[in-house]
Parts: C-alpha cells; sequence; structure tokens
C-alpha cells in the first residue's frame, strides 16, 4: 500500500518514478512533503496570477453600472436608501463625501469605482483640478446618469 501511495505522489507530482528515489520510510516522507509543497505552492502562485488578471480585466471593462457585479463600489451612504447594490449586484462601501470616495478609489484602493451624483463628482474634479493633470486624469468616467436608466414605477 505504501508503495502504491509513493508512485501516485510521484506520478501526480510529475516528477517520475524514476532510477533514483529514497529506499528508507524517512527519506520517503521528506520526499513526499517537498513534493506536496511544491504542488500547493505553484498551486497558490497560479490561482493568485488568475485571480489577479481576472479582476483587472473586470476593472478594466467597467462600461456603466450594469459591468459593477461583483465588484466593490463605492457609494454615498446617504444613497443607501436607493439599494444601487442590490439593482447592480455590486458590494458597496459607503462614503461620507465626494473626498472620503476619491480617497477610497485613489488612495486607499479600498474600491475599483465610484457610484456618486454626476454634481457632486464634477463639482469635486474641477475643485481638485483634476481635469487639468500634465498626464492627464486617474479618474474614467464612464456610463449614463444612473437615475435616466432605473424604472422607478412612474
Amino acid at each position: 500500500v505504501m508503495d502504491g501511495a509513493w508512485f501516485c505522489i510521484v506520478t501526480m507530482s510529475t516528477v517520475g518514478f524514476g532510477d533514483k528515489a529514497p529506499a528508507t520510510g524517512a527519506g520517503k516522507a521528506l520526499t513526499l512533503f517537498w513534493m506536496l509543497f511544491g504542488i500547493i505552492n505553484f498551486g497558490v502562485f497560479t490561482g493568485n496570477i488568475t485571480a489577479t488578471v481576472s479582476f483587472a480585466r473586470a476593472e478594466a471593462n467597467i462600461r456603466g453600472p450594469d459591468t459593477l457585479g461583483g465588484l466593490r463600489v463605492g457609494v454615498y451612504k446617504d444613497t443607501h436608501f436607493l439599494r444601487l447594490d442590490q439593482t447592480f449586484a455590486f458590494e458597496a462601501v459607503y462614503c461620507d463625501n465626494m473626498r472620503h470616495c476619491s480617497d477610497l478609489l485613489l488612495e486607499e484602493r479600498e474600491v475599483v469605482a465610484l457610484l456618486v451624483p454626476q454634481a457632486d463628482f464634477h463639482a469635486y474634479v474641477t475643485q481638485e483640478g483634476l481635469g487639468e493633470a500634465a498626464c492627464g486624469s486617474p479618474l474614467r468616467v464612464v456610463g449614463a446618469p444612473v437615475f435616466a436608466e432605473l424604472d422607478w414605477g412612474s
């Protein structure tokens, strides 16, 4: 049974059975540990890369509120009654004002997008001079006004 387990793990780790193999139980145990350690490390490493690429792709594909599903989005806490997070299936991170929302996005990187009133956003960008930066604005405005798209049961 132990030889069968040894053969399975060696084959699974793709090191091959080979001509040279540990003969003692302690040698096989140490070798098994290193093979499993390598498999786990490789799995975690590739999983992290996949998650990072997938998240970056989702972030780059934001075109409007309907593409925010599954992402962390900054919204004014005073708008919680609108239940925008439920309407658009994102995780809401509530902020007090435009400066707080901007800090969550640009400084703390806690959110990937903001869903805030258009007038407040434009006033903040003008006040802070974000649209006048030599390298361009760190913000990208996408989508039409949300309230125009929602059916309020009129």
